[in-house]
C-alpha cells in the first residue's frame, strides 16, 4: 500500500506540515477541538490538508463532500491560520494490487457556520445524557463509553 502511494504522489505538492496537532476554540463550547493533520500541501496555489485513509473499496461519489472530518478540519485549518484551505482524502484499496484515489473537497462559510452549531448541539445533548450509538464508527473499538452503547436502549 505504501508503495502505491508513493507511485502516485505529484512532485508539484509542496509539502508544507505533516501531523500538526490543533486545538481551536469553537464558540459556545466548552472545551476546544482538537486533532491532528496528516499532511498539509500546497496544491499550486492553495493550501490543502491531505487525510490518508485505507479502505476496501473505492469510495461513492459525493462521500468527501459530505464527510463531517473534513468540514471539522477546514474549520480548525480557517481558525488558526485564517483561510479556508482546500482539503482532500488520499485513500488507498486494501487489494492485491492497492489503488489510490484522490477525493478533493472544500467547504463554504456556510457549512463551517453549520459546523458551529452542530458542535454546539451536539454538546448540549450529551450534557442532558442523549446520545446515540454510532456502532460502525472506526473509533468504537477504543471509545471510553463502548460499554455504555451496547447497554443503550
Amino acid at each position: 500500500m505504501v508503495e502505491a502511494a508513493c507511485e502516485n504522489w505529484l512532485d508539484d505538492y509542496s509539502v508544507q506540515r505533516v501531523a500538526e496537532s490543533f486545538s481551536v476554540t469553537v464558540p459556545g463550547l466548552s472545551k476546544p477541538l482538537i486533532g491532528e493533520f496528516d499532511c498539509v500541501v500546497t496544491d499550486g496555489h492553495d493550501n490543502c490538508i491531505v487525510d490518508w485513509k485505507s479502505a476496501s473499496a473505492k469510495w461513492p461519489v459525493g462521500k468527501a463532500d459530505k464527510d463531517l472530518q473534513a468540514t471539522a478540519f477546514c474549520y480548525a485549518f480557517k481558525q488558526k491560520y485564517g483561510e479556508k484551505p482546500l482539503f482532500r482524502f488520499d485513500v488507498i484499496t486494501k487489494a492485491k494490487s492497492p489503488t489510490v484515489n484522490n477525493y478533493y473537497t472544500l467547504r463554504t462559510d456556510n457549512e463551517l457556520d453549520r459546523f458551529v452549531s452542530l458542535a454546539n448541539q451536539i454538546e448540549k445533548s450529551v450534557n442532558c445524557g442523549n446520545f446515540y450509538p454510532n456502532e460502525g464508527s472506526f473509533g468504537c473499538a477504543e471509545c471510553p463509553y463502548r460499554d455504555r452503547c451496547k447497554k443503550w436502549r
